[in-house]
């Protein structure tokens, strides 16, 4: 085993300390520090998956096309979420209810609301503005780092991390990212992989009792702690820097194997067809939201086109047609409506155009979508209505074929 203890219990006397550390993992061995699992889940995830990401390769249209998030609303649940279970995750992982387990509940709370802190002024910085979907990475990232360091440092230096891991993250999905190349869709090696990589480091820091950091058991007999006097900073970093290579290592070959054997086996991708379509429906036979669903079932591919108006009391949007794929232009005050020009219909489409009603007006929207199509038209009305379709114009495979 690369990573295993025993746990404080198995002290029981001073006779069997040689032989439950004999028992215990390489890393463990070594001395490495790893309150809750930094190594052995986040870095070790996010090899795995960076492996996955090169061997997969990249989606259909990444880097030419917009691929917006589905829902920020279920986005800032999934973070909330996860932000509540941690503490559980992390103190938790003190095996007993004593001061570690409250030191790791307080520095999972205080770096992580650094990290969103840090994450947010970094955006603002790069882009001018913090974003709620940065506020929820530099969560994540927060969480990430403080796994390792939980129990281990001090509050002061939980803080710390958490600043360093907001803005490492951050570079991890912005400048990292593009130098990997890799189509890494949830930017997990970016956040967990730099943010594993970075509490593992400065946990070495300050779990320094100069630094305010509790120190490490240098007696498991008597569990007395190992003095400022006796630690070293640099000695420590390094044992850390080892558990993350030989981490690294590890998860990079176990992953690439399985993943060839997942390949020679059943294959790693679907087909372009099924990718463009949707692996919702073609793999498990669900569908989004009701307008991406309408607009893919009840327009067929055999219509050329259909049209798009948009009627709003409050806004209007304009939309372009760009390499097969509508964009938001630009929103202004309107109390009128827009005919669109004609958009090609096919999945992409549907899924766009039904991203963009939900981005676009809000609940309290009172206006209409309406799709015309050579045989039919469907009506949206407002965000949160059952669409409806009306048969509308001439039968369109009939006129399919004429075309053809």
């Amino acid at each position: 085993m690369v990573w295993f203890w025993m746990g404080p219990d198995a002290y029981t006397a001073k006779e069997v300390v040689d032989e439950m550390n004999g028992k215990a993992g390489m890393i463990w061995q070594w001395g490495a520090l790893d309150f809750a699992g930094g190594t052995v889940v986040h870095i070790n995830a996010a090899v795995a998956g960076l492996v996955g990401a090169f061997m997969i390769g990249k989606r259909i249209g990444y880097g030419r096309e917009a691929m917006t998030p589905h829902s920020l609303t279920l986005t800032m649940v999934g973070a909330s979420l996860l932000w509540v279970g941690w503490f559980g995750f992390n103190a938790g992982s003190a095996l007993e209810a004593n001061g570690f387990a409250a030191l790791a509940f307080v520095n999972t709370l205080l770096a992580t609301a650094a990290a969103v802190l840090a994450w947010c002024v970094g955006e603002a910085l790069m882009r001018g503005k913090a974003s709620m979907l940065g506020a929820a990475s530099g969560a994540v990232a927060g969480l990430v780092a403080i796994t390792p360091a939980a129990g281990n440092v001090g509050i002061g230096g939980g803080l710390v991390i958490g600043i360093v891991a907001g803005f490492a993250c951050l570079w991890g999905v912005n400048g990292l990212k593009k130098m990997l190349g890799a189509d890494d869709t949830l930017d997990v090696f970016g956040v967990h992989g730099v943010g594993g990589v970075v509490g593992a480091l400065l946990t070495g820091v300050f779990n320094s009792p100069a630094l305010g950091g509790p120190g490490f058991v240098a007696d498991w007999t008597t569990a007395t702690m190992v003095t400022a006097a006796d630690y070293s900073i640099a000695a420590q970093v390094w044992t850390q820097a080892k558990a993350v290579l030989v981490t690294i290592v590890w998860s990079g070959v176990v992953s690439l194997v399985a993943f060839k054997l997942v390949d020679l086996t059943v294959g790693l991708r679907v087909s372009e067809e099924a990718e463009r379509e949707g692996l919702d429906i073609t793999s498990h036979g669900e569908r989004r939201n009701c307008l991406s669903r309408l607009i893919c079932k009840d327009f067929p591919k055999t219509f050329r086109e259909v049209s798009l108006q948009v009627h709003s009391p409050l806004r209007r949007a304009f939309f372009r047609l760009q390499t097969g794929r509508l964009h938001r232009k630009q929103i202004l005050n309107s109390q009128s409506h827009h005919h669109i020009a004609p958009i090609e219909n096919d999945s992409n489409t549907a899924n766009e155009l039904s991203e963009m009603a939900a981005h676009d007006f809000p609940s309290r929207w009172l206006g209409r979508v309406t799709v015309l199509a050579p045989s039919r038209k469907m009506f949206v009305l407002g965000r949160h209505s059952r669409p409806t379709l009306e048969a509308h114009g001439h039968d369109s495979r009939r006129a399919g074929r004429a075309k053809a």
